[in-house]
């Protein structure tokens, strides 16, 4: 499940970048309830499978040696690919005020 509210957050990012229509990013639209739905049963799936034998210490250890990695190559891939995606994306209008 986790899986799908992670897809549906990639698919409404992807249709602020590549602006498929009107039908398709009404449908995935909803993107935010996709990142809720993933924390909450990320967090009930990591609260549920923690061992009760594990010190706080120890699992904390754990889990930053599992995401760390990963987080610091993503960091270093989005910062090589970031000057390439220039354009990618329209600016958002900007509201005239009354002056």
């Amino acid at each position: 499940m986790r899986f799908y509210a992670a897809l549906i957050v990639v698919i409404m990012h992807a249709t602020h970048m590549l602006h498929p229509g009107e039908l398709v990013t009404r449908a995935f639209g909803m993107g935010a309830v996709g990142v809720s739905f993933f924390f909450i049963l990320s967090g009930f799936v990591l609260t549920w499978s923690r061992k009760s034998s594990l010190p706080n210490r120890k699992f904390y250890q754990n889990r930053f040696a599992r995401i760390f990695p990963l987080h610091f190559l993503t960091w270093i891939a989005a910062g090589a690919l970031f000057p390439t995606c220039q354009g990618w994306v329209r600016p958002v209008p900007q509201s005239k005020s009354a002056v």
